[in-house]
């Protein structure tokens, strides 16, 4: 018998709310480990602005692989921090 070779994907929301003080005309990313992410590509996936200091991002992700990701402005520099500035 043949292994089914066609991948099962999901759609994956990424709700994200940005902090306070980012600029409304900034663009936000979802930058990761898959394709649809962008490989580490700074501006991976480019997620909607749906409302002051929230976007909106979906990519079809396959099912049960494991995924990594981050938050950016488009850059490194520019990247989600914990609240004591480190990445």
């Amino acid at each position: 018998m043949k292994a089914d070779l066609r991948r099962v994907l999901a759609t994956v929301s990424f709700d994200i709310t940005v902090p306070e003080g980012t600029p409304a005309d900034e663009n936000v990313f979802v930058s990761g480990s898959l394709a649809a992410l962008g490989r580490w590509n700074a501006p991976g996936l480019r997620a909607e602005r749906v409302a002051d200091h929230r976007y909106l991002a979906k990519a079809e992700l396959p099912v049960g692989e494991s995924v990594e990701f981050k938050i950016t402005r488009g850059a490194w520099s520019k990247c989600e921090t914990y609240s004591s500035g480190h990445h």
